[in-house]
């Protein structure tokens, strides 16, 4: 008797950033939303669900309509340019303001009171990043806050790294994520990527403990532990995709 195989569904990376990047963009528009900037954060919810797999197939169903790259390519730009022009730059605070609120938060910090990971500083993530020959962007004084994104791609493995806080002193979390091609290895091959993260310095730290975490919950979905000053959660969403986040322990 013949038995049929079901077929398995292919990871793209195309497939894989859409869902990412899609997730990311619809959060940060909801987010919106409740800071008094309705039209940036529609537009990012915009953004967001148009890249949304599941969106692409609805439209594609019942209004058969391709979203293609292309148009979808033109969406994200036309999006990014109506953001950056209607977001409301007289809402930011002077340097003055901004210069004081610094200071109060470095004084909770000594404190050990603080939604910060204590030890941890930008500047340790992407100059650690950028030794491993990554790349840095920064957007400061944006509207959500300020973000540091170190990318790399080699042998067929997408490395992304984002880093976010509130001020450009502290790290609030530290946002790590792998894409392979399946095609030319397996996810095992990102493992060392997210073992170099673990050791990133701050205070009460254990690198051997953290690298061992790594190792024991790489394929374990939402697998959490708290090491020192910081909480680690890693997240398996596919065969080709591994997500590391590193943020300050409640």
């Amino acid at each position: 008797m013949n038995e049929q195989i079901p077929s398995r569904k292919k990871i793209t990376v195309s497939s894989v950033s859409s869902w990412i990047f899609g997730i990311n963009f619809t959060i940060a528009g909801l987010g919106g939303l409740t800071s008094g900037e309705p039209v940036p954060a529609i537009v990012m919810l915009i953004m967001g669900t148009v890249l949304l797999p599941p969106v692409t197939k609805l439209v594609a169903t019942k209004w058969k309509f391709r979203l293609s790259r292309t148009i979808k390519a033109v969406v994200i730009i036309v999006g990014f340019i109506i953001f950056s022009s209607t977001i409301d730059t007289s809402k930011q605070p002077s340097k003055q303001i901004g210069q004081n609120n610094q200071q109060s938060e470095k004084i909770t910090i000594n404190g050990k009171n603080s939604k910060y990971i204590i030890g941890l500083a930008p500047v340790d993530v992407y100059l650690n990043m950028e030794k491993q020959g990554f790349k840095t962007e920064k957007k400061l004084g944006t509207e959500f806050g300020n973000f540091w994104i170190s990318k790399k791609n080699y042998a067929g493995i997408d490395y992304n790294v984002e880093t976010y806080s509130s001020n450009i002193d502290n790290i609030e979390s530290v946002q790590a994520t792998a894409i392979i091609d399946l095609s030319q290895k397996e996810i095992i091959a990102a493992q060392h990527f997210f073992i170099i993260l673990s050791s990133l310095p701050y205070d009460n730290a254990n690198q051997q403990k953290a690298n061992q975490w790594i190792k024991d919950n790489y394929n374990r979905n939402e697998a959490t532990t708290i090491i020192g000053d910081a909480k680690f959660t890693i997240y398996v969403p596919s065969s080709a995709l591994r997500m590391l986040k590193i943020e300050k322990a409640k």
